[in-house]
């Protein structure tokens, strides 16, 4: 398995979507964090698997909210 590493600003990124979800909807950005685990953990068991949008960039979509992981090997 492939570890994770996140830009700093990815992070800070993710944490205020995180928290602007939860103020649209308790419960929300919880729900978005879990979505976001469950594709990191395919994008570390299986990097090769999204498609490649740039040289060695690939994105993964989420499959529940409009958002996607954007990751280099």
């Amino acid at each position: 398995m492939t570890p994770l590493k996140y830009h700093e600003a990815a992070v800070v990124e993710l944490l205020n979507e995180i928290g602007y979800l939860e103020l649209r909807a308790k419960g929300l950005g919880r729900r978005f964090y879990e979505e976001v685990h469950r594709a990191e953990h395919l994008v570390a068991q299986f990097p090769e698997s999204a498609p490649e949008i740039k040289l060695n960039i690939r994105k993964h979509l989420l499959l529940k909210f409009r958002y996607s992981l954007i990751y280099s090997r």
